[in-house]
């Protein structure tokens, strides 16, 4: 990765952040020394790369992967320390939005801080994605304009929406799916993981989100080793 992709801001999805923070609960009272792609691989390639520039933007993990306190504090942290945490990485990862009052700022001036910030083109929705997560996290207000935006813009060409996004092991490549009726009189149906997929929502708040993605999962699970 060069210097140039490790200095824009995180922009790897929230909810896969959010998991992988938890998921190293499993570690129990030590982390490993270093974080590296062998803590990561049930996720993608490019998602693994995101994910670890992420960890070392917000100062969770060293240039060589090492674990900084901060990582440590978060994995430990019950829900309200957790925000308390957040709250502080947002004060001092996002110097470059010093000078905004989220609660009144327009999606105009967030999307042209983060572009001052160093990201470009499509990466500035992904960006502004993981840090509304992460300020709706640390329940810190924030003007409603914004998270509407951020909703609108959450969807990419093929419809996907951010809750999809948030477990890329689980997207459905739609190019290998049945097309339904052949034209021969028979219909070939679509999978119960594909449908439980696509109820998928945005709008679906935490534990509706969790509740699919569970019963998706074993679904699918099923589905498969038949």
């Amino acid at each position: 990765m060069s210097d140039k992709e490790r200095d824009i801001p995180p922009n790897v999805p929230w909810r896969t952040f959010e998991t992988y923070i938890d998921g190293l609960r499993a570690f129990g009272p030590y982390l490993p020394t270093v974080i590296d792609r062998d803590s990561m691989q049930t996720l993608s390639g490019v998602t693994q790369t995101g994910l670890l520039n992420t960890l070392r933007t917000l100062k969770l993990i060293d240039e060589d992967g090492g674990v900084r306190p901060r990582l440590k504090q978060l994995v430990d942290a019950t829900p309200d320390r957790r925000k308390s945490l957040y709250q502080q990485i947002i004060a001092a990862e996002y110097t470059f939005l010093n000078g905004l009052n989220l609660q009144n700022a327009t999606p105009g001036q967030i999307e042209t801080a983060f572009t001052s910030a160093g990201a470009a083109g499509d990466t500035v929705r992904t960006c502004i994605a993981f840090f509304v997560g992460m300020v709706k996290a640390a329940d810190v207000p924030m003007s409603p304009a914004i998270t509407k935006a951020w909703r609108r813009h959450a969807r990419n060409g093929s419809g996907e929406t951010i809750s999809r996004e948030a477990h890329p092991s689980m997207r459905v490549e739609t190019a290998h799916l049945p097309a339904g009726d052949n034209g021969s009189g028979g219909a070939t149906a679509k999978p119960t993981y594909q449908i439980l997929y696509e109820l998928l929502d945005s709008d679906m708040d935490k534990n509706e989100q969790e509740a699919v993605w569970t019963l998706l999962q074993y679904v699918r699970r099923k589905e498969t080793v038949r």
